[in-house]
């Protein structure tokens, strides 16, 4: 709430909750208000995608809409090229939908060609184990620091303190470690998932969003699902599947897991 008071512009609290069950709700609140800036992640852009399918709603004007950054989880290749499409007709333009990263205690960085960055923010995807940075390419988790990364939780316990103040082996301090996981193409970086989501399986690193997809592709009925490790992280082979929704016109399956 602080920027836009900050800029002197209108912000619109949008509550998260009705928009779980009624993905399009959003885009008819971005529409009645005039909103020209949103921050959301990549789930609620690929549901409003699917919603829209080949038919266009009446009464919506996205004409208005500057820039819609897909941030806050890993942002699918998919949902980049489907939104715009489909948005299209409701005369969204071409490049307001910006795939970005939002550290949990630091400001959303638009990561487009083009796109200003945060000024001053030093990014650096690190090996968690050891704190040495990694070429492009490689996995790690993300390290960020700069003016707009917090120093700390206010009123928060000590032992936070060096999740803030770590330091890059061999390099400068001042880090924040974010638990996000994530690496660099070409210089660009790009988030993948989380440390404490990682799935272990026989071996593979997999992360649940990414099967998650793959189950959306083979069941459509399934509508979106949830994917997760039942029982101990370090013993647990079992994934479990739970269906969060169902597609339209689809009739409804019981929730199943699998190995």
């Amino acid at each position: 709430m602080l920027h836009p008071l900050w800029l002197g512009a209108t912000a619109v609290p949008l509550p998260a909750e009705p928009f779980r069950t009624d993905p399009l709700g959003w885009l008819r609140a971005i529409s009645r208000h005039g909103i020209t800036e949103t921050l959301a992640p990549d789930i609620l852009h690929a549901r409003c995608a699917a919603l829209l399918g080949d038919e266009t709603p009446a009464g919506l004007d996205l004409s208005r809409w500057r820039t819609a950054l897909n941030a806050g989880e890993p942002v699918s290749a998919g949902t980049m090229a489907a939104f715009p499409h489909r948005c299209a007709p409701l005369g969204l333009r071409p490049g307001t939908l910006v795939a970005g990263y939002v550290p949990a205690e630091g400001m959303p960085v638009p990561l487009a060609t083009g796109r200003t960055s945060v000024p001053g923010a030093d990014f650096a995807v690190v090996d968690p184990l050891t704190g040495r940075r990694l070429p492009d390419g490689a996995p790690g988790e993300i390290w960020v620091r700069g003016p707009a990364v917090a120093t700390g939780h206010w009123g928060g316990p000590s032992d936070t303190a060096p999740l803030f103040a770590a330091r890059v082996a061999e390099g400068p301090g001042g880090f924040l470690r974010t638990g996000d996981l994530g690496l660099t193409a070409n210089g660009q970086l790009r988030m993948t998932g989380w440390v404490r989501d990682a799935l272990l399986v026989e071996g593979h690193t997999l992360h649940p969003q990414d099967v998650e997809r793959e189950l959306l592709g083979c069941a459509k009925a399934l509508g979106s699902a949830r994917v997760f490790c039942a029982g101990r992280w370090w013993s647990s082979r079992r994934w479990s599947v739970r269906r969060a929704g169902r597609a339209p016109g689809c009739p409804g399956r019981r929730p199943g897991s699998g190995p």
